[in-house]
């Protein structure tokens, strides 16, 4: 199993399903600075180990609720990181409000909802497609759509801080948002990964 680390070594997510003899893996990546969508996915015979290690490789697996075979990896649960993915997001942006408010900056536009990601970046299958990997399709939409939020979300306040820091300005920042990395997940899902591998 991969671990979230910051740049070119964080692959992205490998969402993981099972269903009687049969597994899913679907790949979840950064396709752009502030957007995720699928990079790849496979739907294989519980025997065939290989294909779902080489995928699975470099990433971090998320577990869908009630699908493990013993030919996946083990790992987190798909529901519990897109929702902290989701909370810390929107504690980020209401953060970020509050303190542009007390410095009496001017408020950015946060351009991605939690709820609309663009339909481009979706997986869209036939209706006719098996509950596998139907089912693993949406784990991985709400991943999608969790974790363009929060690059969304962090890339306005890493423009920010930057523009901030030009002018000579960070220090006025409380360190909640002061960052001048640019995070591609909350620190907090890293340390819940690393809890969870342990």
């Amino acid at each position: 199993m991969g671990c979230l680390t910051e740049g070119k070594n964080m692959l992205g997510f490998a969402v993981v399903d099972a269903q009687d003899d049969r597994v899913a893996v679907w790949l979840v990546g950064r396709t752009e600075q502030n957007r995720a969508g699928s990079t790849n996915a496979v739907v294989t015979d519980g025997s065939d180990t290989d294909t779902p290690d080489l995928l699975t490789d470099d990433r971090i697996v998320l577990q869908a609720p009630g699908g493990h075979h013993e030919s996946l990896p083990a790992g987190v649960d798909v529901t519990q990181v897109i929702d902290r993915m989701s909370i810390v997001g929107l504690e980020l942006r209401t953060e970020c409000r509050r303190q542009w408010r007390t410095l009496r900056l001017p408020d950015v536009p946060f351009d991605v909802t939690l709820d609309a990601a663009p339909s481009e970046q979706l997986v869209s299958l036939p209706t006719d497609t098996p509950e596998l990997p139907q089912r693993t399709v949406a784990w991985a939409n709400g991943l999608i759509k969790a974790w363009s939020f929060w690059l969304a979300t962090e890339s306005v306040r890493h423009r920010k801080v930057m523009a901030l820091q030009a002018a000579g300005k960070t220090q006025a920042l409380e360190d909640t948002i002061s960052a001048e990395i640019f995070s591609v997940t909350p620190p907090e899902l890293r340390e819940t990964v690393r809890t969870s591998d342990a």
